[in-house]
């Protein structure tokens, strides 16, 4: 657990000279290199801070390249350095003019989660489209129940979508399903035998495995299949218990074809690879203003948490370069105080108010993962431009239904190069939105379910 007295007191440390400009200029002007290098750590911060106030940014930068922070905890160098972007950016600190020294401390501190996309190796070979199989006679006869969490990090963090996303999806072909809290899988029973049980597999996090399998045996008496998914398969933290069940369950559900549990021979042949959860092409209204595509604007709508924090990086770089992008940072340990179906529509809004969104796929420990926002985006009928993942090529072609980027120098020139041909943009957008459409739509969710059952 991260240690919060000591993560505070560094960050006071950084933050008395930023709001003390005069106090800032008397310690700017007697920083010793040297001497900083040999001090503990809240003397540099404070050191760094004073320079970052009073607009000695070259000074910053040569500072912080300098000097070392190995003696902050791998898990305190996470937070310390999410509150102090947040701070600086919720405070209207960040600007072209210093998010470059901005950039170059916090990665002093963190380098490993602010450079984590660097550490990535490109696969060798091309990816090659997968291929899903879909039933064109839909049942409508079908029934089922999805058990899913509340909220998406814990109680008072914004509520989870995922269960109404599904929901949403699997009724508008007619279909019968209900919600239920993960807590309900456990004395679950009905009258009648339903067809299926999609569970989050959060629901079994604090069980033993002997009960999981009881709780499983149980609920075959009401579900034909039982589908277990996990929205985060790259963090791995359910692989062993699903190993461990696999005789209890009939699929598992990753929304991803990178995950390595599916290329296991017990679960050969029963991994769903579906990358969607439910796209937005199922809202009944989305109010945005009309877009022409005589020009192409862009946003970044997302959030920045410690398990993606090399996102500051590239928000960073692209204050930096004064890109015209508009940024919304998003906070989902919050509650919005909304229901899934406001809060989604909200959402879809802001992310749709542009020709093109950003989207950012690296993970804090490089791994690059397909974001639901991948999807999103373009079920919107909005132009994808996303940072390269080799996993979501294996569902879209780069080039032909969205761009992608390897460094900020090459999401520059895209954001330049449309800018001046809206028209192209316009293109690849509609081709992928058609190639969504046909693939990967709410109503495609229910045909390719409709194989499993």
């Amino acid at each position: 657990m991260p240690n919060i007295d000591i993560i505070n007191h560094y960050i006071n440390n950084l933050l008395f000279t930023v709001s003390r400009p005069r106090i800032a200029e008397i310690l700017s002007s007697s920083v010793n290199i040297e001497n900083i290098k040999k001090a503990d750590t809240a003397t540099k911060l404070m050191s760094l801070g004073a320079l970052f106030t009073t607009g000695k940014f070259d000074e910053c930068i040569q500072l912080a390249d300098k000097l070392d922070f190995s003696e902050i905890t791998d898990e305190d160098s996470l937070l310390l350095v999410l509150i102090l972007f947040s701070k600086f950016y919720e405070h209207g600190l960040v600007g072209h003019y210093n998010a470059n020294s901005l950039k170059h401390l916090l990665t002093a501190i963190c380098p490993g989660a602010l450079l984590a996309h660097k550490q990535f190796k490109e696969p060798f070979s091309p990816p090659t489209l997968i291929k899903l199989d879909y039933s064109h006679d839909i049942s409508s006869s079908v029934s089922g129940a999805i058990f899913t969490g509340e909220f998406t990090l814990g109680p008072n963090s914004r509520k989870s979508e995922i269960g109404y996303r599904i929901k949403k999806a699997l009724i508008s072909q007619g279909w019968a399903v209900s919600i239920f809290p993960v807590t309900d899988v456990r004395g679950y029973s009905s009258v009648n035998i339903k067809d299926f049980a999609l569970i989050d597999v959060f629901a079994f996090q604090l069980l033993e495995v002997e009960d999981i399998c009881n709780i499983l045996s149980l609920l075959r008496r009401s579900f034909r299949k039982i589908i277990l998914f996990d929205a985060d398969v790259w963090a791995g933290r359910f692989d062993d218990m699903l190993r461990a069940i696999s005789s209890h369950i009939d699929y598992i559900w990753g929304f991803t074809a990178d995950w390595r549990l599916i290329d296991e021979p017990v679960f050969k042949g029963r991994s769903i690879l579906f990358p969607n959860f439910g796209g937005f092409d199922h809202l009944e209204k989305i109010i945005t203003a009309p877009l022409d595509w005589n020009s192409c604007t862009f946003n970044f709508t997302g959030a920045v948490q410690s398990y993606n924090l090399n996102r500051i990086y590239w928000l960073l770089e692209i204050i930096h370069r004064n890109l015209p992008l508009k940024i919304k940072i998003t906070n989902p340990e919050i509650d919005d105080g909304l229901d899934p179906a406001s809060s989604q529509q909200m959402y879809a809004q802001v992310v749709a108010a542009t020709h093109a969104a950003i989207n950012l796929t690296t993970r804090t420990d490089g791994s690059r993962i397909v974001t639901g926002r991948s999807l999103e985006v373009i079920s919107l009928n909005r132009l994808l431009i996303q940072e390269n993942c080799p996993a979501f090529n294996r569902y879209f072609v780069e080039g032909e239904h969205f761009l992608e980027f390897s460094d900020t120098d090459e999401l520059d020139t895209i954001i330049e190069f449309l800018g001046s041909h809206p028209k192209t943009a316009q293109k690849v957008c509609s081709l992928g939105h058609r190639f969504y459409l046909d693939r990967y739509s709410c109503k495609k969710l229910v045909e390719h379910f409709q194989t499993f059952l």
